[in-house]
């Protein structure tokens, strides 16, 4: 985040309301997020997924904890593994989920972003293209003007002059 804006060289007529005046700019390099995006989806797609099934298959396996024995303390051994093991899951498919939502939020910001910029740049032409001498359009050379001077008094007030142009 960059710096809040200074508002004291401005004129208090010209500010804008209070609960605007502590605006942050948001400095965003597209490259790099773009780069961060990929890297962590690609991560996600390289990294975690294949090495999933190596903890889910030995959970799988010892999820029958002490089967055949009915006992009150083996049944709470067993409910506790099974909430861990229920836990474990929970949390894996929470990171996958996560670390995609973060990838892809980044990937779409940095588009967003790069597509105002690649506007930006556009328009920035277009500009330089009205602005080159010879193009059709407005008028680029100086007016002059014709008009003359005259002035008016008003005769219950002689202090009073109006001068303006015919």
């Amino acid at each position: 985040m960059g710096n809040t804006f200074n508002w004291r060289n401005i004129p208090e007529e010209d500010r804008p309301p209070g609960w605007l005046r502590d605006e942050e700019t948001i400095d965003v390099q597209v490259e790099g997020l773009q780069t961060f995006a990929k890297a962590l989806l690609a991560d996600l797609d390289k990294n975690f997924g294949p090495h999933l099934p190596q903890v889910y298959e030995p959970m799988a396996k010892h999820a029958c904890v002490g089967d055949g024995m009915f006992f009150a303390e083996m049944d709470a051994a067993r409910q506790k593994h099974y909430e861990c093991l229920t836990s474990v899951v929970n949390l894996l498919q929470g990171y996958a989920s996560g670390t995609f939502a973060v990838g892809k939020g980044a990937e779409t910001v940095a588009k967003n972003y790069g597509n105002a910029d690649d506007m930006a740049k556009v328009s920035v032409a277009e500009v330089h293209q009205v602005l080159q001498p010879g193009t059709p359009g407005a008028t680029l050379h100086n007016t002059v003007a014709t008009s003359t001077p005259i002035t008016a008094s008003d005769p219950s007030d002689p202090g009073l002059t109006d001068r303006g142009t015919r």
